[in-house]
């Protein structure tokens, strides 16, 4: 593992948890590739995740279509849950990045979601293993796939991409 490669892809980290605590949805789907795939595992047992998005039980499973799908709903006000959305705080750590090549890489890392639902005056937390699958765009790095296995799957609020 590379110490650079772990930096830059903890500064990819850090900026995709910034867009989403900022609400700046759309900038932050910028940062998936078209092809990409968002998912957030359920778990079979105390101790198995589901393995299959396509033929078990997902909590949240997109593609970069739905996800765009998603964002406008949100952005567009057109999310009855979403609205008001919650302020967010995520924290990012634990960055690891191993090469997969020469443009892509897989990053691991742990992260933690507070977030305050401003209808109920209530705080939730959310925190979660997460895997991103990176790859070079030019200059940047885009998101292929991002996999969050919350550790806490059950949350009192509502769940969706910018709360996880």
């Amino acid at each position: 593992m590379s110490p650079d490669l772990s930096g830059v892809a903890a500064q990819v980290l850090y900026e995709e948890a910034r867009r989403l605590d900022e609400q700046r949805f759309e900038d932050w789907l910028a940062m998936y590739a078209p092809e990409a795939v968002y998912w957030v595992p359920a778990w079979t047992d105390e101790g198995r995740p589901t393995a299959d998005p396509e033929t078990e039980l997902s909590l949240v499973h997109c593609t970069r279509e739905q996800l765009a799908e998603r964002v406008a709903r949100v952005g567009g006000g057109r999310s009855q849950a979403s609205s008001p959305l919650p302020r967010t705080a995520h924290i990012v750590s634990n960055v690891m990045a191993q090469p997969l090549g020469a443009d892509r890489m897989r990053v691991r890392s742990v992260a933690t979601t507070h977030a305050f639902n401003i209808k109920r005056r209530e705080s939730a937390t959310a925190f979660a293993l997460v895997e991103h699958e990176l790859a070079r765009a030019g200059e940047d790095w885009l998101i292929v796939r991002k996999t969050v296995q919350l550790q806490n799957d059950y949350i009192a609020t509502m769940m969706d991409f910018y709360t996880v």
